[in-house]
């Protein structure tokens, strides 16, 4: 049987355009999730050595739009379930074992929350370290929870930010080593710092924080935690809504 060239050339049409739609629709693909997403939310997070997988790498947003309470670094130990990240926040993203997670955290208590996974956060599925230096993904500012809440809340103006790095969580309350740690800010664990995403826009490092390098904390005698793949030392957060 013979084809017209025409009708060649729409069947190939079809065909790409199904599997483009299959692919939006399994995540396990590496593919998109949410091609369509109009409001979204990219970041970039560069340490000065390799991101170590055995490492957390934790992103942490409130979205409360009270710019007086926001995410810090826990430097102890700590009864909340998620270990990393203290103070007031909303969403958290978390590289750990080369995967990320994202969830909808709601404080329950001084120490407690309740942690809401969002499997289909992310616009494109990131990609793990693959031994460089940096964390990139980009999250649907519209996303559902799995439990079907919004991830975040709906016209939220503003995001109090802090990035927070760690080797390890502490769970002995009788062990009070200062672990190794790097958040926002020189030598601060609470230096979030407020975003406004209402528009289009792109913050660097040097424009905002200003986060220096060699500024990670830590009380280990021994030298054997790699302290440089733990320091934070530049990033981009970058608005994209659609007009």
């Amino acid at each position: 049987m013979n084809f017209r060239p025409q009708q060649t050339a729409t069947a190939i049409i079809i065909s790409v355009l199904l599997a483009l739609a299959g692919c939006a629709h399994d995540p396990s693909s590496g593919g998109p999730t949410v091609p369509t997403a109009h409001n979204r939310l990219v970041v970039t997070m560069t340490t000065q050595q390799p991101i170590n997988d055995a490492y957390i790498y934790d992103f942490a947003f409130d979205d409360d739009n009270i710019s007086s309470t926001g995410p810090a670094a826990i430097v102890g130990f700590t009864n909340l379930t998620n270990g990393v990240v203290g103070g007031s926040f909303t969403v958290l993203v978390q590289y750990r074992g080369g995967q990320y997670t994202v969830y909808r955290r709601t404080a329950t208590s001084a120490t407690t929350e309740t942690l809401d996974r969002a499997s289909r956060a992310f616009v494109v599925a990131p990609t793990p370290a693959g031994g460089g230096n940096t964390l990139s993904f980009t999250l649907d500012l519209d996303a559902l929870t799995d439990s079907g809440a919004r991830l975040f809340k709906a016209n939220t103006q503003y995001l109090d930010t802090n990035f927070v790095t760690t080797n390890t969580i502490l769970r002995d309350p009788n062990d009070f080593t200062r672990k190794a740690y790097d958040a926002f800010g020189p030598q601060l664990p609470n230096f979030y710092n407020t975003f406004d995403i209402r528009a289009n826009r792109t913050y660097t490092n040097a424009q905002t924080v200003q986060e220096p390098a060699n500024d990670v904390l830590s009380d280990d005698p021994t030298g054997s935690i790699n302290l440089a793949q733990l320091d934070i030392v530049d990033f981009t957060l970058t608005i994209q809504r659609q007009q």
